[in-house]
């Protein structure tokens, strides 16, 4: 083990502007507020096992496994003066808010010393084994103590005496810690078996004088909770995000909810000793045998720090700064190595007085002199340093030097007026005089007018403006660079609507608005002059001007069909661009033959074909043509069968939206005959005249020509006529 390394107890003060930790015979106090600082006292011989800091920082108290209490002097880090204990062991150690040195040990008694005068106050008795813990309410007024015998006692503070006693605990407690949450006074006990209790104590504690003579004591406290989940052993509590904080022997880093029954690990880590919040309360600090660890309450991350010698906050030495300029600030961290790094951004919130600091640690100062802070703080709530600066106002100079008038590309032969403004510190106009202009090629004069007679293709100019600071002796120099172009000409004509290939295709009796813009050879537009638009392999009248020398409208007729090409001509430039246009074949009329005088007998078949025509009145092809019928009795190929049911059918060819029908009429046909009188009974030698009706396939009457009677006996008649034998 690194015994420089473990730290074996922590404290902090009442601002938390310090952080204390004990260790291997030393004690190791960190200033934390408003500057860094790491003081080292040695006072023991062994391990150093409480710590604890007065309110106002100003006392530290320190006990070990030598039996000897040290008291020290923060600020004139020195010793004060040695308490030994004999052979009894301390084990725990309280300033209170009156400066006054409580220490709990091994003799079951608490001692109340005063600081100043080293003189034991008072000696509480009460418990019957060691006490092994102490805690003071936040007002001071209450001290807690735990002991191996199971119990938690009250005393009054004021008064020095004992109150009354809690016995909650089958084991020894351990640990002991209060705050007040939602205005009570709360009091969390860790013990031995790893049980955790939370109670509520009555603020306003009072004796009964009846109870008092019989050594009774008034019950005034409640348990809320109690957790006995972890069968280890609680070495420390602390209280943040409303749930309790601790750590157990088996190094776990536990929470114990205050307003909800839940409890559970937030992290484990090894040889933790013991715990502490941080100020912003989101982040555990552990005192383990590998220096100090923080675990993050809500992201549960654990993060290793170092121990550093010195951190501290610089602009590379400017402590004092001009009015609105801008410097950097760095926190810098020094190891006891003598490593120098600066501690990255994202861990630290800068502020400032007197200006705007970014996150980035960038200060730029405001328009006031005076003196101010930068304040950084990091994101565990643990530091908050401070440097002090001075913002100052001095007279104007020449700063900065800034183009007011300037172009990127200029043309051969084309002169240009560059002209330039001054700048002071504050970024306001300062007036400047005998600029002096120079360029790498062309020619610029004292004015700044220049101007380039030879071309020799494309090039880059250097273009500089120097002015003289006075005030500081020195030259502000400004420069760009720009480009000396061969001058525009048109060298296209672009068509919109755009199309890659000037490919288009129109239907019949379309419109289409085409319009033309002129690029130069930069691709950027350009006039165009006198532009003539001429269609060739149809009528001109199909070209209409629209007012606009630079758009038509091309309308197709409703007959036509083929290719042809616009073409448009910029005539002063030479430039041209053709456009071609092509108007497909169309259907625009289906024939079904045969389409007229169709009739046909029932289960005869016809086969229907049809022809196609477009917008020419040219035949066109017809083969994906699609037949229906309204009786469904047609095939794919146009082959129809009457059939018994339907007088007439209607007959459809339909293709690319264009429909033609005909008409199909089925022939009557003698389907069935009636006799009347279907039954008959005659006496011998009776006559009976029988009657018939025939009808057709739709059950229609159909007319009956030349009909033959007959009977078995031959008794009937050629007209029906039957006699009885």
């Amino acid at each position: 083990m690194n015994y420089q390394q473990r730290i074996t107890c922590l404290s902090t003060n009442d601002d938390n502007s310090f952080l204390v930790g004990g260790s291997w015979q030393t004690i190791w106090l960190w200033r934390l507020k408003p500057q860094y600082e790491q003081i080292k006292f040695d006072g023991h011989e062994g391990w150093v096992t409480s710590v604890s800091l007065s309110k106002n920082g100003q006392y530290l108290v320190s006990s070990g496994e030598d039996n000897v209490v040290n008291v020290w002097d923060v600020q004139q880090r020195s010793l004060l003066w040695k308490n030994h204990q004999s052979q009894d062991e301390t084990n725990a150690v309280l300033i209170n808010s009156d400066n006054k040195l409580i220490i709990g040990g091994s003799d079951k008694t608490i001692k109340i010393l005063d600081i100043s005068t080293q003189k034991v106050e008072k000696i509480l008795k009460g418990h019957s084994k060691a006490v092994t813990c102490l805690a003071i309410s936040p007002d001071g007024r209450l001290l807690f103590s735990g002991s191996s015998d199971t119990t938690i006692k009250i005393w009054d503070l004021d008064k020095q005496e004992y109150i009354y006693e809690i016995q909650e605990n089958r084991t020894e407690i351990t640990c002991l810690v209060t705050d007040f949450i939602d205005e009570k006074l709360i009091l969390v006990s860790g013990s031995s078996d790893g049980r955790v209790n939370i109670l509520e104590v009555n603020k306003d504690i009072k004796k009964s004088n009846f109870l008092d003579r019989f050594n009774i004591l008034k019950f005034n406290y409640k348990l809320i909770r109690s957790y006995s989940d972890f069968p280890h052993s609680i070495k420390s509590i602390i209280f943040g995000n409303n749930k309790f904080i601790g750590v157990n022997l088996k190094d776990q880093i536990k929470y114990w909810s205050y307003k909800a029954n839940l409890s559970g690990v937030l992290a484990s880590i090894e040889n933790v000793n013991d715990i502490l919040i941080s100020t912003n309360k989101d982040y555990a600090i552990c005192a383990t045998d590998k220096w100090l660890k923080l675990v993050d309450l809500s992201s549960r991350e654990i993060i290793s720090l170092i121990n550093l010698k010195a951190l501290i906050v610089h602009n590379d030495g400017k402590q004092i700064i001009e009015t609105k300029t801008s410097c950097q600030f760095y926190l810098q961290a020094t190891t006891l190595t003598e490593d120098q790094f600066n501690i990255d951004n994202l861990y630290l919130e800068w502020q400032a007085e007197g200006g705007e600091i970014n996150s980035q640690g960038l200060f730029t100062g405001g328009t006031k002199e005076g003196n101010c802070n930068i304040t950084v703080k990091d994101k565990f709530g643990l530091l908050e340093l401070s440097i002090p600066i001075k913002i100052i106002k001095i007279p104007p100079y020449l700063n900065k030097l800034e183009f007011s008038n300037f172009c990127n590309i200029l043309e051969f032969k084309q002169e240009f007026q560059f002209a330039i403004e001054g700048f002071d510190q504050y970024d306001k106009f300062f007036k400047t005089e005998n600029i002096q202009w120079i360029v790498s090629h062309g020619q610029i004069d004292n004015a700044g007018k220049f101007s380039i007679d030879s071309f020799i293709g494309k090039v880059e100019v250097e273009v500089k403006a120097i002015a003289k600071d006075v005030k500081n002796n020195r030259d502000i120099v400004i420069e760009k660079i720009i480009e000396i172009v061969e001058p525009a000409k048109l060298n296209q004509l672009v068509i919109f609507p755009d199309d890659k290939n000037n490919q288009f295709c129109l239907q019949p009796g379309e419109e289409k608005e085409f319009f033309i813009i002129g690029l130069d050879q930069y691709n950027n537009p350009i006039e165009m002059g006198k532009i003539f638009w001429q269609i060739d392999n149809i009528s001109e009248t199909c070209l209409q001007n629209q007012n606009n020398e630079n758009s038509r409208i091309v309308k197709i007729p409703k007959n036509f069909k083929g290719k042809f090409k616009l073409v448009i001509c910029a005539l002063e430039k030479d430039v041209d661009v053709t456009i071609n246009i092509e108007v497909p074949a169309i259907l625009q009329q289906l024939v079904i033959e045969p389409s007229q005088n169709i009739v046909l007998k029932p289960d005869e078949i016809q086969k229907f074909s049809v022809k196609g025509f477009d917008q020419c009145g040219d035949l066109i092809s017809t083969n994906k043509v699609k037949w229906s019928a309204s009786n469904n009795q047609i095939d794919k190929d146009g082959e129809f069968k009457a059939d018994y049911i339907n007088r007439e059918v209607r007959v459809y060819a339909s293709l690319e939206n264009v429909s033609f029908s005909v008409f199909v009429k089925t022939l009557s046909i003698l389907n069935s005959l009636k006799v009347q009188p279907q039954i008959s009974q005659l006496l011998i030698h009776s006559d009976q005249q029988f009657t018939v009706q025939g009808y057709d396939q739709f059950g229609d009457l159909f007319p009956l020509n030349n009909m033959s009677w007959q009977s078995s006996h031959n008794l009937i008649t050629s007209n029906g006529y039957f006699t009885a034998g």
